[in-house]
C-alpha cells in the first residue's frame, strides 16, 4: 500500500551562508553564489537526498535550482494536469507530478538503459524503474511547495537584505 506522505526539507551550507552575507550587489550574487546545501524530499516511504546530522560547511545540492524548479511545477500545475521535472544533475532521474480528482500523484523514476552481455548499452530506448510514489491532496501539495519555496528565498533575503527585492521574483505569490 502506498504511503500518503510528501515533504521537502532543506539546509543551506555554512560556507554558503557566509558567502551570501558578504554579497555587495545582485550581480555578484548571480555570478558568485552557488546556493549549495542539502535537500530531503519525502515521497511516500522513500527519501530522496539527505539531511546531515549536524550543520556542515558545504552541501552538494543546488538549492536555488531545486526551488526555481518547484515553483515552475507549482505554476504549471495550475493550468495543466501533468508536469515532468528532470533532475538536471542526473539525466536518468525524473519526477512526475499529476493532478487528478483533487489530488496530486507524485512519482520518482529512474531511466534504465539496456544491458547486453554485462555491458550498459547506449540507447534512446530505455526502461523505467519507479522508485517512489505517493498521492496527496491537491491543496496540501500546493501549500507544501509554496511554503518551502518561499521559506528558502526568505532565508536568503534574511542572510543579506540587499537581495530582498531581487529574490521576490522567485517566490510563489498568494
Amino acid at each position: 500500500m502506498m504511503e500518503k506522505k510528501f515533504d521537502i526539507k532543506y539546509l543551506i551550507g555554512k560556507n554558503e551562508k557566509e558567502s551570501i552575507r558578504r554579497i555587495k550587489n545582485i550581480k555578484q550574487y548571480e555570478n558568485d553564489v552557488i546556493n549549495d546545501g542539502w535537500i530531503l524530499i519525502t515521497i511516500g516511504n522513500y527519501e530522496y537526498g539527505s539531511m546531515p546530522l549536524e550543520d556542515l560547511s558545504e552541501g552538494f545540492e543546488l538549492l536555488d535550482v531545486w526551488f526555481k524548479s518547484f515553483k515552475e511545477v507549482y505554476v504549471q500545475l495550475q493550468t495543466t494536469s501533468k508536469v515532468f521535472l528532470d533532475y538536471w544533475e542526473n539525466p536518468f532521474d525524473f519526477f512526475v507530478f499529476e493532478k487528478k480528482d483533487g489530488n496530486v500523484f507524485i512519482r520518482y523514476f529512474k531511466r534504465v538503459l539496456p544491458i547486453t552481455d554485462g555491458r550498459v548499452q547506449k540507447s534512446l530506448v530505455y526502461g523505467l524503474e519507479l522508485l517512489a510514489e505517493t498521492v496527496v491532496q491537491e491543496k496540501s501539495f500546493f501549500k507544501i511547495i509554496q511554503c518551502v519555496v518561499n521559506s528558502f528565498w526568505t532565508e536568503i533575503s534574511e542572510l543579506n537584505p540587499i537581495l530582498k527585492d531581487h529574490i521576490e521574483q522567485f517566490k510563489i505569490n498568494l
